[in-house]
Order: structure tokens, then sequence, then C-alpha cells
């Protein structure tokens, strides 16, 4: 009979190899891969999948492109003083890869004894092609608190390929603070800009700002290596990345002036197209002072972060989400059931979903905001809506109705009136009294 250690030291070479096998490095996109579907597919998170992928659009994946995987590799014991911040410097890794390593965790709910997963890097199998020969070098730079190759990266407008080409005998995931690497010579080193900066306003965290200017997390974190990103006040100045203007994108909306309520009415065509609705950052300045009559700071906050991630994951334009979760509710996270024939539940009132949990603030707004937009067990939500119709302000009707007059959007089908034209004058930036 073999000894029980022989045994167990058998059983555990089994299991760890198994869990070595199952887990890849990297994803090929097949044909109707979402990140929603692949986390669903490898029992990993969607925003896992986009810290591991900052530079990869998840609305445009191509079939055949290959994309990262995070692995999750230990566990960490909450100690007195730590911070997201100064666990992600003490493991080199960045604050997003650590939050999105641990969905369910509050940042600023921290409790001694509490255990996190720390993530490991991400790199793909590489693919055999000749031995390049190891960019010269233009310089030295040296490895500074938080930093890892993707934030160095960033921060020296190179390819994170690049810098470990001109370091083949270093271990990215084991940066020594003070050490130097070998800067690639297609890079000119140049300090982080200190001319444009961003002054932080109600419900901003780091992920909300990048979408706002367009630029990647990494990018904006090497930006501001000293800044927590877990503990942003409302008025510090922060910078932003080189070649950033100090004004937000206007990729995501041509309007940003307020005016009277317009009573629009009649089909789609009636209604004013999506080029015309307020930028995403002016309508979050405008709805984020509102909610604050029944949010806390931290509520807001999350509200805004859950929106971004609901957006990226299903597509749906983040200025429709946030106009009918301030038609349904106001933002108000303890808004009440109601019922009109089905339960509906939430800030976005969705069909059949998730209230408010005091105990687990983060997880129950992101489930509302996904309850509302990407639908339930029992129903639809936005997202199935424009896919069935492809026009917004028909799936707003579907949305608050469960069916459609094309010819008149306001006509309620036993439900309110006025709904699309009310969302429709939030989208556009519009005000009105007890709007």
């Amino acid at each position: 009979m073999r000894p029980i250690s022989d045994l167990f030291r058998s059983l555990r070479r089994k299991l760890v190899k198994r869990s070595i096998m199952a887990a890849p490095a990297t994803y090929q996109i097949q044909l109707g891969d979402t990140f929603s579907s692949i986390a669903a597919k490898l029992g990993l998170t969607v925003a896992a999948i986009e810290a591991a992928n900052p530079g990869v659009n998840p609305n445009n994946l191509q079939i055949g492109q290959v994309i990262h995987l995070a692995q999750s590799a230990s566990n960490y014991t909450i100690n007195a003083g730590d911070t997201f911040f100064s666990i992600a410097t003490k493991f080199g890794i960045s604050v997003a890869a650590l939050e999105a390593a641990n969905p369910g965790v509050s940042p600023t709910g921290l409790q001694i004894g509490q255990q996190i997963s720390i993530p490991s890097s991400t790199s793909s199998v590489p693919v055999p092609t000749p031995a390049p020969t190891p960019a010269p070098s233009t310089g030295k730079y040296i490895i500074q608190a938080g930093d890892t190759f993707t934030t160095i990266a960033a921060k020296l407008g190179t390819t994170v390929e690049a810098l470990e080409s001109a370091n083949p005998t270093l271990t990215p995931t084991n940066l020594q603070i003070g050490a130097s690497i070998v800067v690639p010579s297609s890079t000119v080193p140049v300090p982080p800009t200190r001319g444009a900066t961003y002054i932080i306003q109600a419900g901003d965290t780091f992920t909300i700002i990048a979408a706002k200017f367009n630029v990647a997390l990494a990018a904006l974190e090497a930006a501001n290596a000293g800044v927590n990103p877990s503990t942003l006040q409302i008025g510090q100045v922060i910078n932003l990345p080189p070649g950033v203007t100090g004004s937000p994108s206007t990729t995501t909306g041509g309007s940003t002036n307020t005016g009277a309520f317009i009573n629009y009415s009649g089909p789609a065509s009636a209604f004013p197209d999506p080029s015309q609705w307020a930028s995403y950052s002016s309508l979050w300045q405008q709805n984020s002072s509102l909610m604050s009559y029944n949010d806390s700071a931290n509520e807001i906050a999350l509200i805004g972060s859950a929106i971004t991630t609901v957006s990226q994951e299903s597509g749906i334009d983040a200025r429709v989400i946030l106009c009918v979760i301030m038609q349904e509710s106001g933002g108000n996270v303890r808004v009440g059931n109601t019922f009109n024939g089905v339960n509906n539940t939430g800030i976005m009132q969705a069909f059949n979903g998730v209230s408010f949990n005091p105990s687990d603030p983060a997880g129950s707004i992101l489930q509302m905001v996904r309850d509302g937009t990407e639908g339930t067990a029992s129903g639809p939500g936005l997202k199935q809506a424009l896919g069935r119709y492809g026009n917004y302000y028909v799936a707003l009707r579907v949305y608050n109705s469960g069916s459609v007059d094309l010819n008149q959007l306001n006509n309620p089908l036993g439900a309110t009136a006025n709904y699309v034209a009310n969302v429709a004058n939030r989208l556009m930036g519009h005000t009105w009294p007890n709007m």
C-alpha cells in the first residue's frame, strides 16, 4: 500500500496540473463573442477582462483577435492602514487590476482581517517568431512605487512589448522600486505634462474620468502616481495624460446647453437625433447633483461606476442608462418597488430584479443597473428592446410599456404617456420644475 503522504502528493500534483490547464493566459475571439459571454464562459468577471485588456474596445471585437485573460494568483489579508492603492503598490499592480479581481469588495470599506484576491500579471502565449534583437537603449528609467510595465509604457509613450524586448532579463511581475530599466530607442521619455489638469467633481472615479477624456485608465494612473484613486476629494486637481486637453471628449455628445422642456411627440423621427444629445460629462454633472438629495457621495460614485461598467459590457449608451435612472427613480438607491402587472425594482425599476442592499452597496447598485439595462430572468431590458427595434426612443417606449405605437411614442399603452418625451429632454440636458 502506498503511504498516505505519497497519495496526498500525487493528488496535489494532479490538482495543480488541472488548475494550470484550466487557466489559459489568452483567448481568441469567436463569432458572436462579447466580453460578457466570454466572462460567463470562462468563469471570470467582465471587469477583470477589461482590466487585462486596457487597449481593447469591447464594442469592436474582431473574429480571431487575441485578448488577455486575468489570472488570480493569491489572497491577501487586510492589515491596519491598508488601502487598494497601498496594496497595489506593494504588489506592483494597478489599482484597476486589483478592483477588477475583487468586484464585490468596496475599496472604501476594507476591514482588518478581510481576504482579497491579488491578481497576477496577464501575458499571452508567445507566438513563434524569429528571435528579436533587443531594442537599443536611449536611456534609463527608475522604477517608482506602483509602477508596472503597463503604466510605464503609458507614461513614456511606448508599448509593453517594446519594454519587454528592451529588458529581456526582467520579470514584469517582480519590479523593484529604485531599479533601472532600459528605455527603447523608439521612445523619447517625456515627463508627464503638468499643463493639462482636471478638477474632481461629485461622483468622479478614475474610471469615469478616463471615459470622459477617452484615455486609458493606466495612462491616467501613470500621470497621477502619487494620487490614491480611492480617496478622491471634490475640488482636488489631478493631472491628465500627455496630449490630452482640459476639455472632456466631445465624441459622446454635441449639446452642452440646458433649455426648457420641449413636448416632443409622434414617431421616433420627430425626436432629437442622438448627435444632438448632451455629452455624458455634462449630463453626469447635472444629474449627480440631483442624486445628492437622496444618496451619499459614495453611493453616487458607485452609480457612476456601475453606469460605465454596464455601458461597456452591454453596448448601451451611458447617457441613456443615466437618464432612465433619473426618470425612474431620480437616482435614489433606496427607491421602493412598484407593481403594474409586474414587480418593478431598483433605480431603473427593472422587471423583477434586485433592490438596494445596504450590506452590499457596490454589488447591489451594479446589479440594479444591469437588471434595467441587460434584462433579468423575468423580462427584457434596454439592450433587448434596442436590439429588436434598433432605435433608442422606440426602445424607451417598449421599456416603459412593454409594447409600442410606432406612429406615436407618447401613446402610453397602459404606462406613462410622456415617458419618452421626458427621457428625450433629459438626454438633451433640458431642465424643468420637478424633473
